[in-house]
This record gives structure tokens, sequence and C-alpha cells, in this order.
């Protein structure tokens, strides 16, 4: 505590000459003591180390070894310096003298007490100060030496900076000659140097070294960049160099098992196929979940347009029109070679700036650009194959004969009849084909190559890119996959370093052709005695058979599916400029400039080839012509301000976004044509059908946005944003809604009793976020009364007649996300060990969703606003170990895992909504309620089940008696991945891991024993299914009746029992690669030299019996097992 002394004056008493001599006596001895005591404080000895310490931290310190205590004017702790000192076991005159040497401040020692006060500048020490300032220059650059333009340069403990320009040169001008300039830059290691020591350097240059440590990597969030290091949200980086180890055409596919908190899962094998990805689970009952994609900071559509072939696959309905399914993911139309980064936003600190976008949070893709240096050429090639990782164990045709006959006989039949092709005499009996290897045993074809060029000075700096990229597919087809690509960049500063542009662009052409049908299901249920594929004149095999007097066809060809074909042209653009100007030295403004167009042609062809030939007799060739087009634009200005406040720096941002996005989509049959040979010509159909409505919505957004980041001694953090947001997707009452977030972080291991008491600890942050998102994915026009014409209706007096098809909402608004997110990362031994966990807590209220209705509306359902609320946690772990270093030698591992719960917490009177039995509170949205299973009747050979009572029953009421909850979430997830590297070798090997409830394929399909058509085989699992009475088991007895036990079958697939373990374990991705010695490169004039060789999906643990515990499907192509090989070469 410091004293106030106050001193009161007044007149001297009158004494004796007796009591003056004992005050004289008495004083003396006073005197005398008081300077012993003196003495003996002033001989206390002091120790003490502070680096950059406030000084009031210091005083304090020194009150407590000395015993002093100190009068401070508030204006000089406003004053004083930071305080570096150490000193041990020194006087404490001594230590004062070491301690204010150089500070703005003076000291009286008198009377036990310490008084600073400021001193008085004079026209001599004014003189000395501005002697001793001085202008200090430099350029700074990386091991490379290429310049490092934006690296932060600052006087340590002032307020003065500046930034580098293009070339990486800096000047600041009247810097303390004792003062240390400290050089920052994300991803490098910080370097200090004296000022004098720069400024005694002519044409000084300062290496920064690039940090080792993933603490330091670069790290993308909306609208600027930060580091793991300062950062206050919930990131997940993934670099380049990982993405290149993965065999994938889709970026997306590369984050697989590498990213917490993040599941992506492939729907099929198909290239180009759809992709479902969840970012902290689903916050959405019905309406859209995906995360907001942005590349290069320019929004990118989550969802296609394309509506002929769902073979594709996508994630969910595409939000324009619930009746238009997507084919495919958008993201397979970005070149994976041309991506930087891929960033993963996840909490309310990183997403609430991009308000209603990003409620599902948000992948920032950022694609590479160019750097000045000596011009520098790429080429990567890479080819490869690819086949089915899986096959079932299917009936041989003596098992097959055996179950069908023994149908035949448990249906009371005499006999084959007519259409039992497998077992009349149609077919050979003695034939066996193996339908997977015939159909699905071939071998896929990839290749890929990829090149660029960069170069520049330190003004313009460039890159220039092209790929192709091709896949075939397992099918005994010609069926194929082609991209062609383009990337360009290019950087332009002025020569006053006040104008930058920068200009990007990414074009690719694909086109895609597929079977019209998925030929996996037809390897998994073909019976194994089915007719040859092709004649011995090498024509389709129809098998024909005399039937009722008629030669008809005995089955449906699986070749001729290929005959017709399904062809997708898609060009894809996505551009964006962006053009800044620093007004003053601290203000800088900024906007950007972005373009998308998304243009799909489809086409899918009827011929006469894939008829049997008494089927071509009365048919003609038809074609379905499809087009789509998604087409949109963003400006979005900005004022950036930063400074340097105190001991921390502010970074101050204002903003707008104005977006517009216009879809369309048309389709169109054509039938009568002459020939398959004009099928591509619309002209020339003898008839045009519009079966299918047309699509066309535009979708418009604006916001204002702010945000402030305030970093003191990167220690403590403090990040806010706000944004108000509208969208045309709601009335216009309800169009605007504000959103907003607050996040904190304090670096601990920067605080001096954490240095002092815990050296293994190289980095500790505790941080913590609260916000808000919104979400508008429910399609545009929602709110409005729609009509449409619909196919079927004869016109009235020539005009075709207008059908209402959805009913007026004004009140539909914002659906709202709170998110909660806390997490703590920490680093030890010298970062040897990264920690990073996290809890996330997102609550989803206000839902959109799809309303039932009764039938005397008109309408089935209305879009509008749900009061429920849906609640996804997850704990999310990322551990990062460099286990082995030296001798050419390392070894690392980085593990993640994510636990999460999805949860419908609130839905006032669901009993009486719409949702009543699909829905349950307390339950996951995936959850269902099934039947109870109870296995066979062995009595009678069927299928039994448990009602609502627990009674066993045959036929249960599936209103009623479906009160089991079953819920397909995944338990946990995550990855597992090791990197071992001696000299110029590499390995890496990624491990995915899976903990999950899936569908049971062998319930699902035909009824065993059953023949349609073509199909009826089954699992081998079948053998044991009931044959006489007094057998236990957990299939009925086989039957091709659908009047006798078909029932018990049907229930079954609504009953627990189609619910299977379908956890795995996968090893995901291994890439094995050598560079050729330095020796060799400098002889061959080469910068690298690389061969490697990489595979995809190599191996799966599992129990799942299926084909696929992903896709956990039968019907569609399982992702394929992939090894390349490959050469990369810098020039």
């Amino acid at each position: 505590m410091y004293q106030k002394i106050t001193i009161k004056r007044g007149k001297a008493s009158r004494l004796s000459h007796k009591i003056w001599l004992i005050m004289r006596l008495t004083t003396v001895i006073l005197i005398a003591t008081m300077m012993q005591v003196s003495a003996i404080s002033m001989a206390q000895k002091i120790t003490l180390a502070k680096i950059d310490a406030p000084l009031k931290e210091v005083i304090t310190e020194l009150r407590k070894q000395s015993g002093y205590d100190f009068i401070v004017p508030g204006s000089v702790f406003n004053l004083a310096k930071p305080v570096t000192v150490n000193i041990t076991n020194v006087d404490f005159e001594d230590a004062l003298k070491k301690i204010f040497d150089n500070q703005p401040v003076d000291y009286n020692i008198e009377s036990g007490n310490v008084t600073l006060k400021i001193k008085e500048p004079n026209l001599i020490d004014e003189l000395i100060v501005r002697i001793k300032e001085i202008d200090v220059n430099g350029k700074v650059v990386d091991e490379k030496g290429l310049p490092l333009p934006g690296a932060t340069v600052k006087v340590k403990g002032m307020s003065l900076f500046t930034n580098t320009d293009m070339n990486g040169s800096f000047s600041l001008k009247s810097v303390p000659e004792d003062a240390t300039i400290v050089i920052s830059f994300l991803g490098f290691k910080t370097s200090e140097i004296k000022a004098q020591a720069l400024a005694a350097r002519k044409d000084a240059v300062i290496t920064l070294i690039y940090s080792e440590s993933k603490l330091d990597e670069v790290q993308v969030i909306a609208y600027g960049t930060t580091s793991r290091r300062l950062s206050t949200s919930n990131i997940a980086t993934v670099k380049a160099e990982e993405i290149a180890k993965s065999p994938v055409s889709n970026p997306l596919l590369a984050l697989q098992g590498r990213v917490p908190g993040l599941i992506v899962t492939q729907n099929t094998g198909f290239s180009g196929g759809g992709v479902k990805v969840r970012v902290q689970g689903q916050n959405s009952q019905i309406r859209g979940s995906d995360p907001l994609y942005v590349i290069d900071g320019v929004p990118y559509t989550s969802q296609l347009v394309n509506g002929l072939q769902p073979t594709l696959g996508s994630s969910t309905p595409n939000p324009v029109d619930i009746n238009l399914y997507g084919g495919g993911n958008p993201l397979s139309f970005i070149n994976p070679g041309d991506i930087e980064s891929i960033d993963v936003l996840k909490d309310a600190d990183a997403t609430s700036i991009y308000g209603s976008r990003a409620a599902n949070g948000a992948i920032l893709i950022t694609t590479k650009k160019g750097k000045a240096g000596q011009t520098r050429v790429e080429v990567n090639l890479q080819s490869g194959v690819g086949v089915v990782p899986k096959r079932m164990n299917l009936l041989n045709t003596k098992q097959y004969l055996q179950m069908r006959n023994e149908a035949l006989k448990n249906d009371g039949l005499p006999g084959p009849g007519f259409f039992d092709f497998d077992l009349n005499g149609a077919w050979d009996q003695n034939r066996e084909t193996d339908w997977q290897k015939e159909l699905l045993g071939g071998t896929a074809n990839y290749n890929d190559f990829q090149t660029s060029v960069t170069g520049g000075n330190a003004n313009i700096n460039y890159r220039a890119g092209a790929g192709y990229h091709s896949e075939t597919t397992v099918f005994p087809t010609d069926d194929n996959d082609r991209k062609t690509s383009l990337h360009f960049n290019l950087n332009n500063i002025s020569t006053n370093q006040k104008f930058k542009i920068q200009l990007n662009g990414s074009y690719m052409y694909d086109q895609n052709q597929i079977p019209m049908v998925d030929l996996t299901g037809m390897a998994m249920r073909l019976a194994p005695n089915a007719p040859a594929l092709r004649n011995a004149d090498g024509s389709l095999n129809w098998q024909q058979a005399n039937i009722f007097g008629m030669v008809m066809p005995t089955w449906e060809n699986p070749l001729s599916f290929d005959e017709n074909i399904y062809r997708v042209k898609t060009t894809n653009l996505v551009s964006n400029a962006v053009l800044s100007y620093k007004l003053l030295r601290n203000l800088e403004l900024k906007s950007s400039f972005g373009f998308t167009n998304l243009n799909a042609d489809e086409f899918s062809s009827g011929r006469l080839s894939a008829l049997s030939p008494e089927a071509q007799k009365t048919s003609t060739p038809s074609a379905t012509y499809g087009k789509s087009n998604i087409q949109g634009w963003i400006i979005e200005p900005q004022l950036n301000y930063q400074a340097l406040i105190g001991a921390g720096k502010l970074e101050a941002m204002l903003g707008s976004t104005l977006e517009n996005r216009h879809t369309t989509g048309d389709r169109i049959s054509g039938e009568g044509y002459a020939s398959d040979l004009v099928l591509e010509d619309v002209h020339a159909a003898a008839k045009l059908n519009n079966y299918f409505p047309s699509v066309s919505a535009t979708y418009k957004y604006n916001a204002l946005f702010g945000r402030l980041n305030y970093n003191f001694r990167d220690k403590y953090l403090v990040n806010a944003s706000i944004r108000r947001d509208g969208s045309s997707r709601f009335g216009p009452e309800n169009q605007f809604n504000n959103f907003y977030s607050i996040a904190g972080a304090w670096v601990f291991s920067n605080e001096e009793f954490i240095k002092k008491n815990a050296s293994f600890l190289s980095f500790g942050k505790l941080r913590a976020s609260y916000g808000t998102t919104g979400n508008d994915q429910i399609g545009d026009y929602q709110f409005m009364d729609l009509y449409n014409t619909p196919f079927g209706i004869n016109p009235y007096l020539g005009v075709n007649p207008l059908v209402p098809s959805q009913l007026y909402n004004p009140l539909l608004q914002w659906e709202e996300t709170k998110k909660l997110n806390f997490g703590i990362d920490m680093g030890f031994f010298k970062d040897r060990v990264l920690l990073n966990a996290n809890y996330s807590r997102n609550r989803s209220s206000n839902q959109l969703g799809n309303y039932g209705l009764p039938v005397s509306t008109g309408f089935n359902v209305v879009v509008r606003n749900i009061d429920a609320t849906v609640q996804n946690t997850a704990w999310e772990l990322s551990l990062t170990t460099m286990n082995l270093m030296g001798n050419g030698f390392n070894w690392s591992t980085s593990l993640n895992l994510t636990v999460p719960k999805n949860e419908l917490i609130a839905y006032p009177n669901i009993d009486k909504s719409s949702a009543a039995g699909n829905l349950l509170i307390g339950s996951s949205l995936s959850q269902q309620l099934v039947l109870g299973f109870r296995g066979v009747d062995p009595t009678t050979g069927a299928y039994v089940f448990a009602d609502k009572d627990g009674n066993t029953v045959p036929l249960p009421n599936a209103g009623t008696d479906r009160v089991l909850p079953f819920n397909t979430d995944p338990k946990f997830y995550g990855g597992l991945q090791n990197t071992f590297s001696y000299k110029g070798f590499q390995l890496d090997a990624l491990f995915q891991f899976v903990k999950q409830t899936g569908r049971n394929t062998n319930i699902l399909g035909d009824r065993p024993g059953a023949f349609s058509g073509n199909t009826g085989n089954q699992p081998a699992d079948v053998l044991n299914a009931w044959h006489k009475q007094g057998d236990v088991s957990n299939i009925q007895r086989y039957s091709q009746n659908f009047s006798l036990f078909f029932q018990n079958y049907y229930a079954a697939n609504f009953s627990d029992v189609v619910f299977t373990d379908a956890s795995y374990i996968r090893l995901e991705n291994v890439s094995l690669s050598w560079s050729i010695p330095q020796s060799w490169r400098n002889k061959w004039h080469m910068q690298n030299l690389r061969f490697f060789t990489q595979g995809q999906n190599l191996l799966t643990f599992t129990k799942y019996k299926g084909l696929d515990p992903e896709t956990q499907s039968q019907f569609s192509l399982p992702p394929l097992r992939v090894l390349t090989f490959g050469v990369r070469a810098v020039l």
C-alpha cells in the first residue's frame, strides 16, 4: 500500500531548560536509531527477475523485499516503460538505479519511503533524446530468401509499428537507439533484434525461421487470418500437403478422419457422387443442415439442381424444389490440386460473422497463390486403379436352387410356374455365374495430371495452373468421368505500397457419363444360374422363350442399362477480385467482388438397342434433356483499422454484404425419334413432353457486420462480432435479424508464475465463446402462395390451368442457433506434444420445417417455424505428438476423437403435431421407433414380434406397437495418423474409425425363396433359415407367395432386426514417397523430384456383413479401393 503524508504546522511551546535538554538527548538517540534502521534497510539485498513487467508489479515486489513504502502519483504508471531486469543479491539503492535507468521517472529515498515523480524535461535532455533517435530499414525474408510481405515490424513496448511491403521491405522513422525491434509473421518464429544493430547494417536482411510448431500454422478465418496460437475460435485446418496425399477427385473426401467435429460420408463409389457433410451434428429437423462453403471469400452452393440421375446421390433434397434432387456434390468441381488449405469453422466466434449462412458451420477453401521469386514450374503425374474392396458371401447355384424348390414346397405348389425361369428349364440349372465378379469385378482406371507455374517480383506475382483428371468405373462398360481445370492468381501492389489488387479464378469442365442404373444391386441379387450376358456373336443375350404363345425375353440383361447412357456436362467458374487502398497508415479500405456460375447440361437416352428384339418392333427411341444453372455474385466492401494501444494490438473491421443468386432448371423429354443415332438432337423428336415443372428462383441477401479484436501482450485475447442479416426467403416483416458473438482467450503459459513453475509447459490457452447464427436454408418463395401447371391436366380453352401448390405463410422467419464453446490448447516439452480439447453446445430453435396439414386444406404440408429446440453437444479431442526426432528419422502421431450427442430437447404439444410418433423428446432426430423382433415361430416358421405390451404376436400393429427407439447417429468417431520420415523417405498412414449402428442388409431386398424377374439370390446366411417344425432360427421359412408370410417379412423391415453394428476401423489413406537427394537436384537443376505411391480405402475392420459400413447399401456402389503411383517434379 502507498502512503499519503500530511504535514501539519504550528507554533512551538515554551519549555524549560531541563525539558529542552531531555528532548535534545532523546532526539539524538532517535536519530541514531533511525540511521541504524535505515542502514539496515539500505543493506537489504534484492533479488529480482522480470521481463517487460509493468512498473507497478516491480514496485510491489521491491516493497516486499525491502520494507520500504513507495509514494507514486498515478501519472507515473501511465508514462513508465515496461521493466526488464535480472539482479541477484544486490543492495536496495543499486537495485533502484538499475530499475529506473532509462525511465522517465525520478526517485527520492527519505524516511523509509521512496517517492517517485515524473522527470522534468530540459533542453539538454530533449537534445539528447533527439540525437538518440534513429531510422531503421530492412527486408524480411524466409529461409529460402523469398520476401515475406505483410510481416509486422514493431518497436517493443511502444505503439510504433509498420508492415512489410510486397518486397518484404520496411522502414521505421525516429526509433529510440536502444529500442528492440520485433518482427513477426504467421507461420514463422518471432524474431527480435536491436534497433542500433539494424541501423548499423546496410541493406539489412532479417531471416524468419519457419515454425515447426503447428501452433503457428496459418488459419484462415472469415475476412482474415490468424494462427492456432492466437485464435479464440474452434477451427481445424487441413493443409495442401495433407490433401495431396489422398487420391480423390472431391476435396471433401480428403477431410475424412482428419478433423474433429466433422463427419464426411460418401453416398456412392461413383466419381462425382454425393457426399454428406455435417459439422457438429444435425441442427434442423428436415431442412438444410449443410455447412456454408466459401472459396477464396466467395460463397459456393452446397447442392446441385441436376435431376435426371439419382445414381450419383446427394446429401439432401435440393432446397429450391423438394421434388428436384441434385445428383452429385458441387465440390467435385473444385480441383484438389489448386487448394492451399481447407479450414473448418465450428463455433460461434468463427461462424457468427457469416450470420445466417453458417448456422451449420463453415468450410473455407483457400486456393494457391502466386509468390515472388524466380519462376517455379511444378508438374504432378499420377496413375492408378480402383476396385471394389469387398465381396458378399452369396448362395451358389446348388444352394440357390435348393432354396427355391423348398419355397415352392412351403407354398404348397406342385412345381415351378410359367415365370419361374430359374426352375422351369428356361435357364440352365447347371450354369453358375459369379455376378459380383462379372459386374463389379472390373478395374477402374485413375489418371491425374497437374501443372503450374509461379513467379514474380516485389510488385507483381502470379500463379497459373491446369489439370486433367479421369476415372472409369468397375462395371463392364465404357463409362467415365473426365475433368479439365484451369486456375489463376494475380497479385499486384503499387509502388507506393498503398493500392493492392488480387485476382483469382478457377474453371472446370467436367463430362461425366455413368450407367442409368447402378449395377451393384443386380450383382447382389441376380440368380447364379441366370443367362450369359452376350451371345456368341457379341450381341446382348435376352434368353428368349415362348410364353403363352409369344416369344419374350426371360430376363432384363444388365448390360442393356449401359446401352442407355446418362451424361452430364458441367462447367464451373469461381472468380473474385479483391481491391484495397491504404487511406492512412492504420486504415485500409477494401472490397471483394465475387462471381460464380455453375452450369449443367444433362442427357439420358432410351435407345432401341437397349430393348429385346421383340420389344423393338413396337417401340421408338426416346430421350430426356435437362439444363440447370446456378449463377451468383457478391460484393463485400470493408474498412479495416489496426493500431497498437498500450501493450496491445487492436484490429477493427466494418463491412457490408450484397449477394444475389439465381437458380434455373428445365427438363424435357422427347419420343418418336427415327433412330438411336439422332437422340442427342432434341429437334429430331416427333413429340416433346414437359413432364417436369421448371425451376426459376432468385435469392437475395444483404448484411452489415463488424468485428473487434484486441490482443494484449499475446496473453489476453478478445474477439467480438455483430451482424445484421437480410434474406429474401422470409416475408417482408421478418427478413432481417441480428446475430452476434463474443469470445475470449487467456494464454496462461505467458504468465511469469507459469514460466517459473511449469517449465515442461511450452504453451497453454483457455478460451470460450458464445454467440448466435441463423439458418434460412428453406428454398426461395416459401412464404408465398405458389401455383404451377401440373402434367396430365387437359388445357381449358387452349390454356393450361394453374393449380395451387403452396400456401401463403407471411409469418415465416429465421431459425436461430445459439452456440456455446469451451476449449483448452496446450503444448508440452517445446510443443512436441500438443493437446486440444473442446466442448460445444449448439441449440437450434424456431425450427424451419414441414408441418402436416389436414386433407381438407388441399395441401399435405406447409413450411413454417416450429416451436422446437434441437441440441447438439460434442466433446472434441485432438492430440499431436512428435515421438522421435533426430539422426534423420522423425515419427509423429495425430489423434482426433469426437463424442457427439444429438437431442430434441423441446417440442411443446408434440403429441398433437404431425411429428407425433416420429420424434421423441430427449432423443436424437435420427432415432426411429421400431417393432420388437422375437425371431421365428418354431411351429409356423414365420416371423413373430412383440406388441406394445410385450406379448408375442405374428402380425403387430405398425401404428401402436412400434415402441423400441433405435438411434443411427455415430456414438463416436475420429482418426489416427502416423507419419514416419527418414532422409528422403516419408510414410503416412491414416486410420478412420466410427462407432455406429447401421442397417442390416440381410433383411433388406427380396424375400428368401422369392424370384422377382432376374433377382432372387441371397446372402449365404439364409441357409440357417427355418426348415421344419421345431427349428429355432432368426430367418423365416422360404416362400415366394405374396399372400403367405409376406406381411411378416414386411413387418420385419420395420423392426429392430434391421439394425446391426456398423462400426468400423478403416485404413483410409497410405502415402509413401521418396525425394531425390539434394546433390542430385543440384546436378539436374531441379528444386525437387519426388516419387510416390498412394492408397485410399485399403483395409476395413468391421463386423458389418454388407458391402460397406459407410454407405450401408446393397444397391449402390461402395467407395473403391484405390492404388496410385506418381511423380512430382519442381523446376
